[in-house]
């Protein structure tokens, strides 16, 4: 009991690291790229995990399997998927890209329905039935403002969710093939590897990156956003489906576009509109179906 408590007590605090970052994270990507946030945010997690692993002398024998199963991790979730996840922020808002986002426990059930022969069942049904629903509320919340469906940011949303979902089943197995290692060592290998990736491609989105000049408050935002929204969310996070059980932890998303929401309405003045409420009703039923039924 006490071991389920503290994993749940990591993806938690992986949960709010990475939603209180998420205004600023939609920020910079309108104003600059997701490419570009993406490699600022590698940069400075590859870095917060290697001063870590050097102040507490984490680096232990680790089999090749793991470093080669982190580095696809990595390529997966912090380049593919955070590529979509962070343009739906700029599109639909931080708060209804992670409602879609919590829905990826559906999201790996439908795949390992179609992949692995396991069963779809009537919860799960139930489940993607809300989903969808959820998904043509926000869509036609852009329909009534400006006459067109704008379906792009969901899409985004859940083509994110999907890549994040599976870079973390990809990342366990790395862990599953080195018990020993610890969390922050992943972590370093999937950072420095999506990291040196993107920086080979950086002269693709280099030029727009030059029209704008951070100031010193946008660059400590960006340093600040980045340590707590990827530094400690995966820290957090893989500590915790390191030892814990990923139906369980993917569950526990639901917190997140909680706190997204509440901090858009505080911060950007949101305003709760109609389809908004009617979106998170979706939610919490699509939600509640997945976890307690």
């Amino acid at each position: 009991m006490e071991l389920i408590v503290t994993y749940l007590l990591y993806a938690l605090a992986a949960n709010f690291c990475f939603s209180g970052s998420t205004l600023t994270f939609s920020k910079f990507t309108t104003n600059f790229s997701a490419n570009w946030l993406n490699l600022n945010k590698a940069f400075i997690a590859a870095i917060s995990f290697f001063i870590t692993i050097l102040v507490f002398s984490l680096w232990t024998k680790t089999h090749l399997e793991s470093y080669l199963f982190w580095s696809l991790s990595g390529v997966l979730g912090l380049i593919i998927g955070d590529y979509f996840l962070m343009n739906s922020f700029s599109l639909i808002g931080p708060g209804r890209a992670l409602m879609l986002d919590s829905f990826q426990p559906l999201l790996m059930g439908i795949l390992a329905y179609y992949f692995l022969g396991q069963t779809l069942d009537a919860k799960k049904l139930g489940a993607i039935f809300f989903l969808l629903l959820c998904i043509f509320v926000f869509a036609h919340e852009n329909y009534s403002q400006s006459g067109k469906w704008h379906l792009k940011g969901s899409i985004y949303a859940l083509l994110g969710t999907s890549l994040e979902g599976i870079s973390m089943f990809v990342a366990r197995i790395g862990f599953d093939k080195s018990p020993e290692a610890s969390p922050i060592l992943g972590n370093f290998i999937r950072t420095t590897f999506a990291f040196l990736l993107l920086f080979l491609f950086a002269r693709k989105f280099r030029s727009h990156r030059s029209e704008i000049k951070l100031t010193i408050k946008e660059r400590l935002q960006l340093i600040v956003a980045c340590f707590f929204g990827t530094y400690l969310s995966l820290s957090f996070y893989l500590k915790a489906i390191k030892f814990g059980d990923l139906a369980i932890i993917s569950a526990i998303a639901i917190s997140s576009p909680l706190f997204a929401s509440i901090l858009e309405i505080i911060f950007k003045k949101q305003k709760i509109t109609k389809h908004f409420m009617v979106g998170c009703l979706c939610f919490l039923s699509g939600a509640c179906i997945l976890i307690f039924f």
